[in-house]
């Protein structure tokens, strides 16, 4: 799993990271949601989020 940038929100850690397996995997257990869907200049995109240690983990993944 790859890190791709830490962000501070109201002094809680947001960790952004590539989209990953186990991201499929919480989200199959309920552990994990998407919580934004989009489009941007490179098409469309869905944001999944789960919680890790008290810290927000994020991460995008395309929608083609």
């Amino acid at each position: 799993m790859s890190v791709k940038g830490v962000i501070l929100h109201d002094c809680k850690p947001i960790i952004r990271i590539e989209h990953h397996q186990l991201c499929e995997q919480l989200l199959k257990k309920g552990q994990a949601d998407y919580i934004t869907v989009g489009k941007n200049a490179r098409g469309g995109f869905k944001q999944g989020v789960f919680m890790k240690g008290g810290c927000k983990v994020i991460w995008s993944a395309s929608l083609h």
